[in-house]
């Protein structure tokens, strides 16, 4: 099984030990793609060289970048392996990994899906759980919920294999996923606008507008659909500048 449309992507890997751990675990799984994103520990130390074993290769042939965003800029999707998942930008989207995976796997029908891990001391953040439209939940003990990176790796990586394998059939050629990349930058934009007609305001903002940004990354949007969006964005902003009275927010406009 080569050539597989995912990516598995590393958020600042503390220890070396993990990076050949994980190397050895996609390859047996039969994935090859890795990238490292600002990662702390060496891939070409003698420690993850002797943890991947006969995975060296895929070590060696990882790419290393310096953000997230850089990493998922040729993704249609990434999902995200958090293991806190309270709140509302968390929860809204978890699941657990055999119900997430194959979502995953259909998603990969329009194009490369990230599977994202965060460092060991303390997992994905905020921001880099904001990039993902899903979130995997392993159910661990409460007693002893601290689970080994490698180890989350193989049960993810293991139930998408199994995900994949169930999937073979005829699937019918559709139109392919923006990548997350025009994703962003349309996200960006509507932001921008709905904070300037006022829907967007106070210290709900940021966490309303990931209400917005999830809503629209599970429609799966199209590059025309990104089109209809930047058009969506561009009228509002020439709306706001043709129209310079003050916006009203909506519990302005309703009054006491």
């Amino acid at each position: 099984m080569t050539n597989l449309p995912f990516r598995v992507v590393l958020a600042q890997t503390q220890f070396p030990g993990n990076l050949g751990s994980v190397a050895r675990v996609m390859k047996n799984l039969g994935f090859s793609e890795l990238v490292l994103v600002n990662p702390a520990a060496d891939p070409a130390s003698e420690m993850a060289l002797r943890m991947a074993v006969h995975a060296d290769d895929v070590l060696q042939n990882a790419k290393t970048v310096a953000t997230l965003p850089e990493a998922l800029a040729d993704c249609v999707a990434a999902v995200g392996t958090a293991s806190k998942v309270d709140g509302v930008v968390r929860s809204s989207r978890r699941g657990f990994v055999r119900d997430i995976m194959p979502q995953v796997v259909d998603i990969s029908q329009q194009g490369l899906v990230a599977l994202v891990f965060g460092n060991e001391p303390n997992g994905m953040t905020n921001d880099e759980v904001a990039l993902c439209s899903h979130l995997i939940e392993i159910p661990t003990s409460l007693e002893y919920d601290s689970m080994n990176l490698a180890s989350a790796a193989a049960i993810c990586l293991y139930e998408l294999r199994v995900a994949w394998l169930a999937a073979q059939r005829n699937w019918v050629t559709t139109e392919k996923m923006a990548p997350l990349e025009a994703q962003e930058r349309v996200f960006a934009d509507l932001k921008f606008a709905l904070t300037e007609i006022g829907f967007l305001y106070g210290v709900k903002a940021d966490s309303l507008f990931e209400g917005v940004r999830h809503l629209l990354m599970r429609c799966r949007p199209k590059m025309r659909d990104i089109k209809i969006l930047h058009g969506l964005a561009r009228q509002v902003n020439y709306y706001v500048r043709t129209h310079p009275e003050p916006v009203k927010t909506l519990e302005e406009s309703e009054g006491p």
